[in-house]
């Protein structure tokens, strides 16, 4: 473990120490996502379709969670398997007292993994810090640097909102979009933008959800510049 890495680890579990020494109740969300390809910030790391499935512990009041993040190609894999991932994420969140408005701050620390690739490879680290408004659009802003193997700046903002499809009922119609930046092509400049459409199905503590979305990135960042997929995720 690297410097930078122990100096992060350690302050955030410093910031969540007064709340998780009251023994908080600890939660528990697993889901997985089915998508045609992995798009990961513009790129496309794999072509073909990609499983993804995800853990996450709460640790009740204290805002603190941790999350363990996976991909791997399930077609093609002598082509595709470079592009398997497995990640590990510590996040804490914290509410800011913002008058009538409810703005929340978000610290956290990933540990990408890359099993299938050389040595020098196999790993890098980010560090992320960001603010989102708790509103119908759910605005988001996210700072995000790679410390690791890519040495990147990435900012991303983003926007969401979840329509009902008739009173009462169990189905939603979520919309989202987001929009990024990053240094990864030599100088901070237009990363990607892309939007999604899914629907969501939900029923007791179980949610399905079909999305389909729309991806187009700076040419130095994918030469194909627009690229469209799909997707379903279910989660409890």
């Amino acid at each position: 473990m690297s410097s930078r890495t122990l100096v992060i680890v350690l302050t955030l579990s410093l910031l969540a120490s007064p709340a998780l020494a009251q023994q908080p109740e600890v939660s528990f969300e697993a889901g997985a996502d089915l998508v045609s390809q992995y798009l990961f910030r513009g790129v496309v790391v794999t072509t073909k379709p990609a499983l993804q499935p995800t853990v996450t512990f709460g640790f009740g009041d204290s805002g603190f969670s941790f999350n363990v993040w996976g991909s791997a190609a399930i077609v093609d894999r002598d082509t595709q398997k470079e592009g398997d991932e497995l990640d590990f994420t510590v996040t804490l969140d914290r509410s800011l007292d913002a008058g009538e408005q409810s703005v929340g701050l978000t610290v956290g620390y990933i540990q990408y993994t890359f099993p299938n690739l050389s040595a020098d490879t196999k790993h890098s680290e980010e560090f992320f810090v960001g603010l989102s408004l708790d509103n119908s659009l759910s605005p988001s802003l996210t700072l995000y640097y790679d410390f690791g193997i890519f040495d990147v700046w990435y900012l991303n903002g983003s926007v969401g909102h979840e329509l009902p499809l008739k009173p009462e009922s169990n189905m939603t119609l979520g919309l989202s979009g987001d929009i990024g930046f990053s240094d990864a092509t030599g100088s901070f400049k237009f990363n990607h933008v892309g939007v999604s459409a899914s629907l969501n199905i939900s029923r007791d503590e179980v949610s399905f959800s079909p999305t389909v979305g729309v991806l187009y990135s700076d040419k130095e960042i994918n030469a194909d510049e627009t690229e469209i997929w799909g997707g379903i995720s279910v989660s409890f």
